[in-house]
């Protein structure tokens, strides 16, 4: 605006706060409890001890318009950010008391909110000195109002207040932990990330840095500041991450990528999403991908089994075939344990592929393996076929006595000397019975 465009004073002018700020002001309207005149005499004390805490120690008093409210501006030699201000004031006049809300005590810069995924703008205020704006003297009264004076009582508060900027930045901490019920840790990310997103670009070669702050802050935080019941991905996530972008200061003047500021957000998002350290806040860190599993290892006992069983379903098949499989339970075990050398133990386990009374055992038992099988090796055979055993057993059904000449060496043993066939002399001194028989030793037959 020019000069003769601010001097005409046909248009009431306003102002917004930027990153930073050099003051700070409190609107105390005409109708609210706080109103040093129409109000409560002693709250204004309360408000200014509250702001003493932060070093703002000396303030100026001017009617805001014709309606009566008062504004107070607390100038200060240093810039401070605007958000880290306000949230500082805040916390001091919840501490004592104090209720900020539209209509009664309003705080400039004030605590921007969140709308459409962005933060909204700072409020605006009148400028002072305007039509029905006066300086107030400590009764409240008004005074002769110039510029000048106006000029001489701001420096006169620059150099007065002194911002302490450690307690600043502990209570503007607490009050957005509270707002945004953070963490410490939580809150203390998030301020780091916003101290070193909101400067912007202030030279070049800092996109691929300032995307990647961006980038955290969207997928961590995104849905605590947007008021959202889940976490940013996808679209939404990449059209924050553009959108903060581009409202920062400096990126037409310095952000070489704004062409493909898309693709280099969408490459961002997608690395934020793969990285396991970072994860949306409240939401729980994701879980591990499960790990393939492995089909389990059948233990070589278990292996040796199924090949036991197969043989044993192969030869018994083979024996029915041939019509040589004998029908009763022990001629049929005998022949599976002396022709097929089966072990009895694995005979017991498996009595319903063998035995006669065996339901396992169909009427077409599985294809045995044929000679080709047999000589090949194939199904771990690997000698042919056996023959069928005669039983042992005589026409009365019992164990037929064996011929004298094949009689076991044992027979007629005497256990008390060892030896077989004692000689008739009866002597026990088997050293010096030369005729003896042979003591110890099997007979030659």
């Amino acid at each position: 605006m020019s000069d003769r465009a601010v001097l005409d004073g046909g248009r009431l002018l306003g102002v917004r706060f930027g990153p930073a700020t050099k003051y700070l002001m409190i609107d105390i309207d005409a109708g609210s409890p706080y109103h040093p005149v129409k109000g409560d005499r002693l709250a204004i004390h309360r408000i200014r001890a509250a702001l003493e805490r932060l070093g703002l120690c000396e303030s100026i008093a001017v009617t805001s318009s014709y309606s009566g409210g008062i504004h107070l501006y607390f100038p200060f030699g240093i810039e401070i950010e605007s958000w880290v201000i306000a949230s500082a004031a805040h916390q001091m006049f919840n501490l004592a008391g104090v209720t900020v809300e539209g209509g009664t005590l309003e705080v400039f810069p004030n605590v921007r909110t969140w709308e459409d995924g962005r933060p909204s703008l700072f409020n605006g205020h009148r400028l002072p000195l305007q039509p029905g704006s006066y300086l107030l003297n400590d009764a409240w009264e008004l005074t002769h109002t110039t510029s000048a004076e106006f000029v001489r009582r701001w420096q006169h508060a620059t150099a007065r207040n002194l911002p302490e900027l450690e307690a600043i930045d502990q209570a503007a901490e607490k009050f957005n932990r509270r707002r945004l019920r953070l963490s410490y840790k939580a809150h203390k990310f998030l301020e780091d990330l916003n101290r070193e997103i909101e400067l912007g670009w202030t030279g070049d070669g800092q996109t691929n840095f300032l995307l990647g702050r961006i980038t955290l802050r969207s997928y961590i935080f995104g849905h605590v500041l947007h008021k959202k019941q889940s976490p940013l991905e996808g679209d939404c996530l990449v059209g924050d991450i553009v959108a903060t972008a581009q409202r920062l200061p400096g990126f037409k003047e310095y952000c070489g990528h704004q062409t493909d500021i898309w693709n280099r957000a969408e490459e961002w998002a997608r690395c934020a999403a793969a990285c396991p350290r970072y994860y949306p806040y409240r939401k729980g860190k994701p879980a591990p991908p499960a790990a393939a599993v492995e089909p389990e290892q059948i233990a070589w006992n278990a292996l040796q089994e199924q090949e036991a069983v197969l043989r044993l379903k192969w030869c018994v098949a083979d024996a029915q075939l041939r019509g040589v499989l004998p029908a009763g339970t022990l001629e049929r075990f005998e022949y599976l344990t002396l022709g097929y050398g089966f072990s009895g133990q694995t005979l017991y386990r498996h009595q319903q592929y063998w035995h006669p009374n065996a339901t396992a055992l169909g009427n077409t038992p599985p294809h045995p393996p044929n000679d080709k099988e047999f000589k090949s090796g194939k199904g771990r055979f690997k000698t042919p076929l056996p023959q069928m055993h005669k039983s042992l057993l005589g026409d009365r059904g019992c164990n037929a006595a064996l011929p004298a000449d094949s009689r076991p060496f044992w027979e007629g043993w005497e256990l008390s000397t060892g030896c077989n066939e004692p000689s008739d002399k009866g002597s026990s001194d088997l050293d010096t019975d030369p005729g003896g028989g042979d003591c110890g030793k099997p007979r030659p037959d």
